[in-house]
C-alpha cells in the first residue's frame, strides 16, 4: 500500500503550479475537487482509466474532515508567510493568487462543511484564516470580525460602511461569519474608534441612519 505506483498531479493552492508523480493509495484521492487544497489526485488526464485505478486500489474520494482542517491551517501558515518575504514590485500578482486561491478553497470546503468536526469547526472561530483586501495588501481575519457583503445590486449597509466585508461562502458562515453586524458589534465599535466611525459614515444621512439604528436597538442596558 505504501509503493508509490499511482500517477498523480498536486496542484499547488498558492501558485497556480502543477506536478506530476507517482503516489502512495494512502496520500492520493480520487476526486478532482480536492486538489485546490494541494492534495495529491489521480491525474485527471487518464480519464476512465483513472477511475478504474481509483477503484481497484480503493483511493478515498476525499480526504476526512481533520485532514481538511489541517490543510487548511498550514495554507494560511504558508499564505502569511510568502507575503512577507515578498518583495514590493512582486507584491500585487501575489496578493492576487492568493485571493483566488482561497476564494476556490472556501468554495470546495463549503461542500464539505458537514464532513468536519463541529469541534474543529468552532476552533476557527480563534483563527485569524479569512483574508481581505485591505489598502492593496491582504489583511487576516477571524470570523467575528468580518461580515458578507450584501447582495448585488443592494444600498449600502452600515455593515459595509464600518466593517471588512467578504463575499458570501456557507463554510465561512458555518465558520461564524455573519450577514450583517448587529447593533452591539455597531456600538462597541463606536466606543473602541469613534473617529473611524466618522470618517467611514462620510454622509449626514449615513451617520442619521446609524443613530437610529442605536437608538432603536439599545445594545447594553447600561452604559
Amino acid at each position: 500500500i505504501k509503493l508509490k505506483l499511482l500517477p498523480c498531479v498536486v496542484l499547488s493552492p498558492l501558485e497556480g503550479t502543477k506536478t506530476k508523480g507517482y503516489y502512495s493509495v494512502l496520500t492520493c484521492c480520487s476526486e478532482e475537487r480536492c486538489s485546490v487544497l494541494g492534495f495529491p489526485v489521480i491525474d485527471p488526464s487518464l480519464g476512465d482509466t483513472g477511475k478504474v485505478l481509483g477503484n481497484v486500489f480503493h483511493c478515498v474520494k476525499d480526504p476526512d474532515g481533520g485532514a481538511l482542517f489541517q490543510q487548511l491551517l498550514s495554507l494560511v501558515s504558508t499564505a502569511k508567510q510568502t507575503l512577507r518575504k515578498t518583495p514590493a514590485s512582486n507584491n500585487k500578482v501575489v496578493t492576487e493568487k492568493i485571493l483566488s486561491a482561497f476564494t476556490d478553497i472556501f468554495q470546495y470546503l463549503s461542500t464539505r462543511t458537514s464532513d468536519i468536526n463541529p469541534s474543529l469547526m468552532g476552533r476557527l472561530e480563534k483563527e485569524s484564516f479569512i483574508p481581505s483586501l485591505v489598502d492593496g495588501k491582504i489583511e487576516w481575519f477571524r470570523p467575528n470580525a468580518v461580515f458578507f457583503k450584501s447582495e448585488e445590486g443592494a444600498e449600502d449597509t452600515v455593515t459595509e460602511s464600518l466593517f471588512h466585508v467578504v463575499d458570501f461562502s456557507p463554510f465561512l458562515a458555518a465558520a461564524g461569519v455573519k450577514q450583517e453586524a448587529s447593533t452591539r458589534d455597531i456600538f462597541r465599535l463606536m466606543i473602541e474608534s469613534p473617529q473611524s466611525v466618522l470618517s467611514a459614515l462620510k454622509t449626514e444621512e449615513k451617520y442619521r441612519m446609524f443613530l437610529r439604528r442605536v437608538a432603536a436597538h439599545r445594545p447594553f442596558q447600561r452604559v
